[in-house]
């Protein structure tokens, strides 16, 4: 069962209960009286890290003005009466659970540099992802990057469920990922392209969802804008995700993605391959990484496929 904070207010006083073994954070609350130390920490997640290294703390006060850390050595739900109210403040507590659902929440919490954060948008086990906080106003949860070739992107099943590459480079973040970010909220997608020109196009999509695996992994996406042209919604929507060993593609005969030497949501075959090969150089190739509406079927240099609410 989820455990709920429970709410009362007292004299305009915000006070939050938490029962035990509940993981909590609560903005515009501190827990008063009980820190053990108190430093200068960048970021709420090293805030984080550092009290999860010394066994005396229970809790954090993180105040983003001034990026102030404070470890606790008892917790709220054990000194209810010491929980004050304080705008500057987030607590957390529960050996510090991760509190956020994905990167707008922690952008909002106030950390702006891009980056590796946990996060934990529902009941399961929380996972790592890219943030990008630059671009377009920042709190992308990055699921796709591709810019050098490091990565092998031609997979099977299996490895695009659970993800592959590595998060500061190259990478597919897992289907399975990206359906438990996008299965209750609105999302919206943006898809940032560069060619071998050194020209950066974008799309941006203002819904975008998959389903679950049972379901094959169905594309959801529409309401195109941008530079790079709708490759995406106009042609893949609400299609199946195939692979090289899980063809799902409507084509009679063939599978499109051995044909198109990739993994996507394939029609017969593509306007867009962005899991495509990736050449070094700028070629005409149908199993090009390629955005049709961008430059055809000529490979790009690089690409990203990013998520917000």
């Amino acid at each position: 069962m989820m455990c709920l904070p429970s709410v009362l207010t007292v004299f305009s006083l915000l006070i939050i209960g938490v029962h035990a073994n509940c993981k909590s954070s609560i903005s515009m609350l501190k827990l008063q009286g009980f820190t053990v130390r108190s430093f200068q920490s960048p970021s709420i997640h090293e805030c984080f890290q550092s009290c999860k290294k010394n066994t005396d703390c229970l809790s954090i006060n993180y105040y983003t003005i001034g990026s102030l850390c404070e470890h606790n050595n008892r917790t709220i739900s054990q000194e209810p009466k010491n929980a004050v109210q304080d705008e500057r403040a987030t607590y957390f507590d529960d050996q510090v659970d991760i509190p956020y659902r994905d990167c707008l929440e922690i952008y909002e919490s106030g950390e702006k540099r891009s980056g590796i954060y946990p996060i934990k948008p529902d009941s399961q086990r929380p996972f790592q992802v890219y943030c990008d906080m630059t671009t377009d106003g920042g709190g992308w949860t990055v699921f796709q990057r591709r810019q050098d070739g490091s990565v092998d992107f031609y997979r099977d099943w299996q490895q695009y469920k659970k993800g592959f590459g590595d998060l500061k480079g190259e990478f597919w973040l897992g289907n399975d990922y990206i359906y438990r970010l996008t299965a209750r909220t609105p999302w919206s997608l943006r898809v940032d392209l560069q060619d071998w020109g050194g020209v950066h196009k974008h799309a941006k999509y203002g819904s975008f969802s998959i389903s679950a695996e049972s379901d094959k992994y169905r594309l959801k996406v529409s309401s195109y804008s941008g530079t790079a042209g709708d490759s995406f919604a106009q042609r893949h929507n609400n299609l199946y995700f195939s692979t090289k060993d899980r063809d799902n593609d409507p084509t009679g005969s063939g599978n499109c993605a051995v044909t198109s030497h990739g993994a996507w949501w394939y029609d017969t075959c593509y306007s867009s391959n962005l899991n495509g090969y990736y050449f070094q150089s700028p070629k005409n190739n149908y199993t090009a990484m390629a955005w049709d509406s961008f430059h055809s079927e000529i490979s790009l240099k690089s690409s990203e496929m990013k998520i917000r609410r």
